[in-house]
């Protein structure tokens, strides 16, 4: 990484701290968290377009969605990922808009691997997840067993 590159990192993770307390979602502790589209705004503001976030699924069968978010710097390197997965119909973002609640999960922790995690590396919303997934699993290897 070049002197001016890590300036920039600098600049933009001082940027995304002063956001965090003015703009910054209470977790569940005492922390605070910066939502993505925050983060993304001060990425967009001191990265410019040099650096490009590309999305795209993995998985989308009709019951969950896997997506991977790769950040490439101007000579097209990855320099950071964040993959995501969600359960349709579970929780309310779910029900209607899991690729796009995916997406943006998949995109905070891309942006996250290269230090602009905005308090936390996993937002309430994910780990909430963790209990709505595995909610969904158990859901399903249930039906599962009543059908053999």
């Amino acid at each position: 990484m070049t002197e001016k590159t890590l300036a920039i990192v600098k600049d933009c993770m001082e940027s995304i701290d002063k956001l965090n307390e003015s703009h910054g979602v209470k977790t569940a502790g005492t922390k605070k968290y910066t939502q993505v589209v925050h983060r993304m705004e001060a990425f967009r503001k001191h990265f410019g377009f040099e650096y490009t976030v590309m999305t795209e699924i993995i998985v989308d069968d009709g019951k969950r969605v896997v997506m991977v978010a790769k950040i490439l710097n101007k000579e097209g390197m990855i320099v950071g990922t964040g993959h995501a997965e969600e359960i349709r119909g579970q929780g309310p973002v779910n029900r209607t808009s899991a690729l796009e609640n995916c997406e943006t999960s998949a995109i905070g922790r891309a942006l996250a691997a290269i230090g602009l995690s905005g308090g936390e590396y996993a937002s309430d919303n994910e780990m909430d997840g963790v209990k709505r997934k595995s909610n969904a699993m158990a859901e399903q290897v249930k039906q599962a067993n009543v059908k053999k």
